[in-house]
């Protein structure tokens, strides 16, 4: 662990960056990013999976945007019926740290995942997954170009496609324009509104949800924090 005063420094950055809708792109210390982020997203992810009918059993998934993997240890905990995983990011270092780090898993889904060099607006035509997760991946794009991300992901999907982004106006922003690509490529929405009618909410209001998860040491170090808990806010 990096020293104290430049770790906390770090972590701050990467919160603040994080909620400003910026992605994993920027050239960010990956050290923070595992004590900072990857709590809180995995938190989101599970959530949403939540949501997700209980009958659904993927036996394939496609993490897109994977950055160090964080979606599918969330999915992998949520279904056992998992047996085949696939990384997606354009960020190489992302796309190392999420093999190494699965490759450490006891889940054999995880072990012996798939790691691919790519992009989600155009990603490579041969993908297919019973599950397609994008977690905070779309804050890395123009909002313009989440309308063609969405599609090409829908495109890769067999069954289920869940997008995640940061509860903030330029997350919902992306979460609304996926939902009308979506809609127009003949998707069911399952979650969190359950109908295909345009969404009722106009700037400056925002539709997002919240999810409490507790902090461990270093997250309280490296954020100067008092209390043992921290809300994350996901749309």
């Amino acid at each position: 662990v990096a020293e104290k005063g430049g770790f906390a420094i770090q972590s701050k950055l990467m919160s603040q960056h994080s909620r400003n809708g910026g992605g994993s792109n920027a050239a960010i210390d990956l050290n923070a990013y595992l004590v900072t982020r990857l709590p809180a997203t995995y938190a989101a992810v599970a959530a949403c999976l939540a949501d997700l009918p209980p009958e659904f059993a993927p036996h394939s998934m496609l993490d897109a945007g994977s950055g160090p993997g964080t979606a599918s240890w969330a999915a992998t905990e949520v279904f056992p019926s998992l047996a085949m995983v696939t990384f997606l990011d354009s960020n190489a270092k992302f796309l190392a740290l999420a093999k190494h780090l699965a490759m450490q898993s006891s889940r054999e889904a995880l072990a012996k995942t798939i790691a691919i060099l790519g992009d989600l607006v155009s990603p490579p035509g041969n993908l297919q997954a019973d599950l397609v997760v994008a977690a905070y991946a779309l804050a890395e794009m123009p909002i313009s170009a989440a309308h063609k991300a969405a599609t090409a992901l829908w495109m890769t999907c067999n069954d289920m496609l869940v997008i995640v982004e940061p509860g903030t106006p330029g997350g919902f922003a992306r979460i609304n324009e996926a939902r009308s690509a979506l809609i127009a490529a003949g998707a069911n929405i399952v979650a969190p509104c359950t109908h295909a009618n345009s969404c009722p909410l106009a700037p400056p209001d925002l539709c997002h949800f919240q999810v409490r998860l507790a902090r461990s040491r270093e997250p309280l170090q490296s954020n100067n924090a008092t209390v043992p808990f921290e809300d994350e806010k996901y749309s």
